[in-house]
């Protein structure tokens, strides 16, 4: 059975400076795992690697047993994503936000109404669903992000700084949804997570892990 996540000597160059150095490395289906250094450490390089946004100088990396280069539809249809940048559309309400990207998965209508109303739901959202997304403090957005890394129900869940834009007393609540979706996940929701920023850390400094 494969692991949800196998890295193999994977590196990353830009212009001969080395971002990501021979990291290899296996994370288990269900395991919580987290990257933790300084800014310029290459986390995020790492992480738009493994989500096929950024080709490898060279190494191997699968998700799922799906190869990051060979099968890339099959690594994304098996993943969610939160950005470490805002990627939301400010026009848009959260709702008509996390429609549009339930469409580009070919999620049906009913199914996604219901997906929506669902996500909504687990990051305590439901009430401002039909506000523009450009009133939403940080926090919120940062929420609806979230929802929309869920909105597919992947088995594998990538947050990039998932508490940028949470002031240490939204902390609580914040913390509220992994523990809400961990429960959805005990309920045969295809669920696993791989948090950037929280446990069982790799340290990683310049570059090297």
């Amino acid at each position: 059975d494969a692991s949800a996540i196998s890295l193999n000597n994977l590196c990353k160059t830009f212009q001969g400076i080395r971002a990501v150095d021979n990291v290899t490395l296996e994370i288990e289906k269900g395991e919580i795992f987290g990257l933790l250094g300084p800014n310029g450490a290459g986390k995020s390089t790492l992480i738009k690697m493994l989500t096929t946004m950024l080709r490898p100088s060279s190494g191997t990396a699968s998700i799922l047993g799906h190869d990051i280069i060979q099968e890339m539809d099959a690594v994304r249809s098996c993943i969610g994503v939160v950005f470490q940048d805002a990627t939301l559309d400010g026009k848009l309400t959260a709702r008509e936000n996390l429609d549009f990207h339930a469409q580009l998965y070919n999620i049906g209508r009913n199914m996604r109404s219901k997906r929506i109303d669902d996500v909504l739901d687990l990051v305590d959202l439901c009430d401002k669903a039909d506000v523009m997304v450009e009133k939403y403090s940080g926090g919120m957005q940062r929420r609806l992000a979230i929802a929309r890394g869920l909105i597919n129900h992947p088995q594998v869940l990538f947050l990039d700084e998932p508490t940028l834009g949470f002031r240490c007393s939204d902390s609580p609540p914040y913390l509220g949804v992994y523990k809400r979706a961990e429960c959805a996940r005990r309920d045969d929701h295809p669920f696993d997570y791989t948090l950037h920023g929280r446990s069982r850390p790799a340290l990683q400094t310049c570059g090297n892990y």
